[in-house]
């Protein structure tokens, strides 16, 4: 998830700081005292990557919007009678500029700020909206009476008036996100585990996130507000003098993006309200998590080797360990006569399913609601999510945290070696695994949860970046049982669900059932030639080769277990309406031809036999109706979006054409619109026209 801040709020969502309304003041009856500095309520988890551009974007507004609001104030010079207001304005830049040099080191270098440091900005804050709101309410009575709408400023002074009433609300807002930050920041500096936690350690409450939440929803209206001033004004009515050019192109564009700013603040608030739920605020929270050795490809990324159950309580992880999987899936597949897998999956070959076949479903969610099912049934715990992951999540991790040894085994193990030392003692070729074999993966994980106790902030916030980048890649999956969560996860392209359009679509999915590690050197390139008609008609001529060579790796030879052919049972997905021509490369039995395993998709899928040193073909042949089109001017509009599997090595060599349609062509010529090679490293989207 990109952000999970939490804390909290009272009740009644009454705020004590004063502000001006929408308008500035007219009555000269009104006075207006300085703010009085908030008291520090409690704490947070962790940042993540969207809280701190979000921190970075709302200092950047604070600043800019205000700054602009005083160098304005230079055109009142010609007025004697608002001498007073430039005194008073320009004490408020100075706060600011005060206000820029406290927060210039957390701005290079993304930290937690600390105590003393929250405190002065709350301090310069304070000053600073007091200010502006005597600017805002001095040029505001009777001279610039704005209305409800915000009107087009046509003067000076109007203009002036207006961005004192955009930095005015620009600082409240300041001060609410500082009044969440009284609550976020002790519980960001504190212990993230229950382990060995004192009574006075600070634990996040409902009550501390109800707080959050109401700050941060207020001090995003107040920006809306800031921002509906600043629109109102007129810049070309100040002398050159006083604002440059280039300033005035500079809040030109921030006002541009400001809805994109909005859409960003949406987010956030929609994951401080689902925050407690995940969180653990209202009763523990459990996730079942799944280590995948993408050495041995499944449909989502990988074969599930080990397991655990993580307990979220208060904003705190409890004592957490992996287990291997066949300590569960055995005994249940002895009492339960070694069970089958479920209809859609008819051509697995192997009996005992369990946990750690759960993830034959290409669609990340399907896979993971099967995952809580089978842990449920074969006697473990109730989980209300599923986090999956592979070695290369905890080598990002590791790179930030630095080596961990490993009690017992005395091994140093690095971001680099990593997966080699899981591999080789929990799954040693010839060598009888031992109850210390077994134990070591439990010993390593929490080798590395003690390193995560006591990290600085700028630490936290380079593990955050780097679960967002294995989330992008799909090394990193996550499915949460509240359905607002998930939603959010979707929305964000983050859920790893089977893609579909609108548009073009193609996935293509290997399951490796050699019983080996096969994929440690196998590579599959996908060259697919597609061609429009001029009815946008997409036909693809899809040729997909295996390159499974054990010579490119001959350290790791010894888990191929003698097995030098490559089994795989490969899956296409396209669009329902999608009408295959022809397909070879499949081996004879259960194929499955037309008929897919997932709603809303058509699928071809067989088994594949590739030996070691020999490169193995496949060719499919199939076209999607009506899925592009041209525009008056003959521009092709062509969406295809091309679905990475988790975990696996996959090429991609993309090139679409299309009918000629500029004077320049002959009869029946094609244009090219798109042509990629390489990497199939994350999701792609190829579009074309506008």
């Amino acid at each position: 998830m990109e952000c999970t801040p939490s804390g909290d709020t009272s009740e009644s969502g009454a705020d004590s700081r004063t502000s001006e309304a929408v308008a500035p003041v007219t009555s000269g009856e009104d006075k207006i005292a300085p703010q009085a500095t908030r008291s520090q309520p409690p704490q947070p988890p962790a940042p993540c990557a969207t809280s701190v551009s979000v921190r970075r974007r709302v200092i950047a507004l604070v600043l800019l919007v205000s700054m602009l609001a005083l160098i304005s104030m230079g055109a009142a010079s010609a007025y004697q009678q608002y001498s007073q207001v430039r005194s008073t304005a320009s004490d408020g830049l100075l706060h600011l500029k005060r206000l820029q040099s406290l927060l210039a080191p957390e701005l290079r270098h993304p930290a937690v700020p600390d105590a003393t440091t929250l405190v002065a900005v709350e301090r310069e804050l304070t000053a600073a909206e007091h200010d502006f709101a005597l600017t805002r309410r001095d040029l505001g009575r009777g001279v610039f009476p704005l209305a409800a709408g915000a009107p087009a400023a046509g003067n000076t002074v109007a203009t002036v008036a207006a961005l004192a009433a955009a930095a005015d609300e620009a600082c409240l807002a300041g001060l609410d996100l500082a009044g969440a930050g009284d609550i976020l920041l002790p519980l960001l500096r504190a212990d993230l585990f229950t382990t060995g936690a004192s009574s006075t350690t600070p634990t996040l409450t409902a009550a501390m996130m109800r707080q959050v939440t109401a700050d941060f929803e207020d001090a995003t209206r107040r920006l809306g507000v800031a921002f509906t001033y600043a629109h109102s004004v007129n810049l070309a009515a100040l002398p050159a003098t006083i604002i440059t050019t280039q300033q005035a192109t500079q809040i030109n564009a921030l006002l541009v993006q400001w809805p994109r700013y909005t859409s960003q603040f949406a987010t956030v608030d929609t994951w401080l309200h689902v925050a407690p739920a995940l969180l653990g605020l209202n009763g523990p929270t459990r996730l079942l998590v799944e280590l995948m050795d993408r050495g041995e490809t499944r449909a989502t990324g990988g074969y599930i080797g080990n397991y655990g159950v993580l307990t979220i309580q208060q904003g705190k992880l409890a004592p957490f360990s992996l287990t291997d999987v066949y300590a569960l899936d055995i005994p249940y597949a002895v009492q339960q006569g070694w069970p089958n897998a479920p209809s859609p999956y008819t051509w697995w070959p192997f009996h005992g399913f369990g946990l750690r076949d759960s993830n034959l479903s290409p669609s990340f969610p399907t896979s993971a609601q099967m995952g809580i099912y089978q842990l449920a049934k074969e006697g473990g715990p109730a989980v209300q999510g599923v986090v999956a992951l592979n070695a290369l999540v905890i080598a990002r991790a590791r790179a930030v945290v630095g080596p961990v040894t490993v009690p017992g085994y005395s091994q140093m193990v690095t971001a680099e070696n990593l997966e080699a030392m899981i591999r080789l003692y929990t799954e040693t070729p010839g060598v009888r695994l031992t109850a210390r074999h077994q134990r070591f993966t439990i010993a390593l994980g929490r080798a590395f949860m003690s390193k995560l106790h006591g990290l600085s902030s700028g630490q936290l916030l380079a593990i955050a970046q780097a679960m967002l980048t294995s989330l992008r890649a799909k090394d990193l999956q996550v499915y949460l049982g509240d359905p607002a969560a998930e939603t959010l996860l979707a929305q964000q392209g983050l859920d790893g669900a089977l893609i579909q359009g609108p548009g073009d679509t193609l996935t293509i999915v290997d399951d490796n059932v050699s019983g080996n590690k096969s994929n440690l050197f196998t590579t599959l390139t996908a060259a697919d030639a597609v061609t429009l008609d001029a009815q946008g008609t997409a036909t693809h001529h899809l040729t997909i080769t295996y390159h499974f060579d054990s010579a490119t790796n001959p350290t790791m030879r010894p888990y191929l277990y003698g097995r030098r052919v490559y089994r795989t049972y490969l899956r296409i997905y396209t669009p329902p309406s999608a009408t295959l021509v022809s397909l070879d490369g499949f081996a004879g039995r259960f194929q499955q031809i037309n008929k897919s395993d997932e709603p809303n998709h058509q699928m071809w899928g067989g088994y594949v036999y590739v030996r070691d040193g020999v490169p193995y073909e496949l060719h499919f042949e199939w076209s999607v109706p009506h899925v592009a089109t041209q525009d008056v001017s003959g521009q092709w509009r062509y969406d295809l979006a091309i679905q990475r599997q988790a975990g696996t090595q996959q090429q991609l060599a993309l090139a679409v054409t299309a009918p000629a349609t500029s004077s320049g062509h002959s009869p029946g010529e094609q244009q090219s619109l798109v042509s990629f090679m390489g990497a199939l490293d994350h999701d792609r989207t190829f579009r074309t026209g506008a």
